[in-house]
């Protein structure tokens, strides 16, 4: 198909007058939807979130145990008012990616900009023809 569109390409320029048949350099791009990688959730992707801010939360609810104690061995750098507020936006967010999961279950991948947008990368061609007058 290409083949015919640049023997086309050169008929028309030839036609023209537009080139002395020395060189012709075509370069182009062709681009699908994209999306960025932060955008562009998959199963082992959200696995990892998942287990990250499940030890979040464990860490945030352990420094809460410790920080009604009296013993000074363990310094707690936040007040409890903090790790509550802490612990509330882990859980959230565990919440909110459990629900994620089941739909990349469902879905196999999930983007969050645009849902037909896929995680694509760049195709880029390029064509060096080089012709000699004779």
């Amino acid at each position: 198909m290409l083949k015919h569109v640049f023997a086309h390409f050169s008929l028309f320029y030839h036609e023209l007058g537009l080139y002395g048949k020395e060189m012709i350099a075509i370069d182009g791009s062709k681009f699908r939807a994209n999306n960025a990688r932060k955008k562009n959730l998959t199963k082992g992707k959200v696995t990892k979130m998942l287990a990250h801010f499940e030890q979040s939360a464990e860490q945030y609810l352990e420094l809460l145990e410790h920080s009604e104690d009296t013993d000074e061995t363990i310094a707690v750098t936040c007040s409890k008012e903090d790790l509550q507020l802490k612990l509330a936006k882990a859980t959230q967010r565990i919440n909110e990616l459990s629900q994620l999961k089941d739909q990349i279950e469902a879905q196999g991948e999930i983007s969050l900009t645009d849902p037909e947008a896929d995680l694509w990368v760049r195709i880029t061609w390029a064509l060096m023809w080089h012709t000699t007058c004779k």
